[in-house]
């Protein structure tokens, strides 16, 4: 993050993002031994493909809408910080550029840890008070 008047501040905490895995979406087939096995597995969940991707979508559609998900949950992220800072700091949101980068995640979710991410820079106090905080949200 970097910008004119905006001190960058550092937690003793971490924030962490939770990452969902989903196989037998187009592009990343599932077996039928995985199908059983997460089939028995209380902890697992098993839904018909069509629940999650419509009929016919392909692999390259697919990674296309999760990508583009993923930057509009960043993109929004980013203006609910700025405009607390905004509000709350007296940070003007063309006065700070935020850089988001999270290597091979996709999908719509993390926006509210992006949110407290960058929050987190912006203030002086410590908003994680010190603790590792895992989480999504949209």
């Amino acid at each position: 993050m970097s910008g004119s008047r905006v001190k960058e501040n550092h937690d003793t905490g971490k924030l962490l993002l939770i990452t969902v895995n989903v196989s037998g979406v187009p592009g990343y087939e599932v077996s039928t031994f995985y199908s059983l096995i997460s089939w028995m597995d209380p902890h697992k969940s098993l839904l018909p493909r069509e629940a999650i991707v419509p009929v016919g979508q392909s692999a390259d559609e697919y990674e296309k809408e999760s990508t583009n998900e993923m930057n509009d949950s960043q993109s929004l992220a980013q203006n609910v910080a700025l405009q607390y800072a905004s509000k709350h700091l007296g940070i003007k949101k063309e006065d700070v550029k935020v850089r988001l980068h999270i290597e091979d995640i996709g999908g719509p979710s993390a926006g509210m840890m992006y949110t407290l991410g960058i929050l987190d820079k912006l203030t002086p106090e410590q908003e994680t008070g010190g603790k590792t905080i895992a989480g999504t949200g949209t």
